[in-house]
């Protein structure tokens, strides 16, 4: 994957551009509590490579979160938690 074309007309070329020319507005970002329950999440993040989750501890940045990340630990929680007598999981 390459980098953003920058717009027409700007003046800046493919080689040239920097990380400003990627950049999200923060008021564009879903941001998240370290603490905050993934179930919480889920409805709240979009599918798809360019949707990312801003991750806050107490107003300071410790990450970022992607549909595929809370897909992936949601599956390992599920295939490593202990099934209670009588449960099924469905097929």
């Amino acid at each position: 994957m390459g980098a953003p074309s920058p717009r027409r007309g700007s003046g800046t070329t493919r080689h040239d551009a920097g990380p400003g020319h990627a950049v999200v507005p923060l008021s564009q970002v879903t941001v998240v509590g370290v603490d905050d329950p993934l179930a919480d999440l889920l409805p709240r993040i979009e599918p798809g490579a360019a949707h990312r989750v801003l991750v806050l501890d107490a107003d300071r940045p410790v990450g970022i979160v992607s549909a595929s990340d809370v897909s992936r630990t949601v599956t390992w929680l599920m295939a490593t938690t202990p099934r209670r007598r009588g449960e099924h999981r469905g097929a």
